[in-house]
């Protein structure tokens, strides 16, 4: 899937790309074409590809809201870590967003226990 999405994109970022001069860019620069470039990249480039295997696979042992409402709700604590550790501010409107968050996870979590037991008939 992330193949054909990259593949369709690909004509509207090449004429972008040639507009704005970056292939010329490409033949000017010879460390793009070192080892430890190209082996970073292909190391970057293999971790994306496991990182969204690892995706459908959650993806096919849940459901797909399951996985949207825990990639959402993972931005929770990511933005409370930012605020510890780059001393962020959160404003009374980004306050209110992460409870509303919060709030939308526990109401999903709480449905789904619910249809877990009415599905074992208890």
């Amino acid at each position: 899937m992330v193949f054909y999405n990259n593949l369709l994109s690909l004509p509207l970022l090449l004429p972008i790309a040639y507009y704005r001069g970056e292939f010329s860019e490409l033949s000017t620069r010879p460390d793009l074409l070192s080892s430890g470039f190209l082996g970073l990249n292909a190391f970057a480039g293999s971790v994306g590809f496991f990182l969204n295997l690892a995706s459908l696979w959650a993806v096919s042992k849940n459901n797909a809201t399951t996985y949207a409402i825990v990639g959402s709700l993972n931005k929770v604590p990511v933005t409370i870590l930012g605020v510890f550790f780059f001393n962020a501010v959160i404003t009374a409107q980004g306050a209110t967003y992460i409870l509303i968050s919060l709030a939308g996870g526990f109401i999903y979590s709480a449905v789904k226990l619910r249809e877990a037991r009415l599905a074992r008939g208890g």
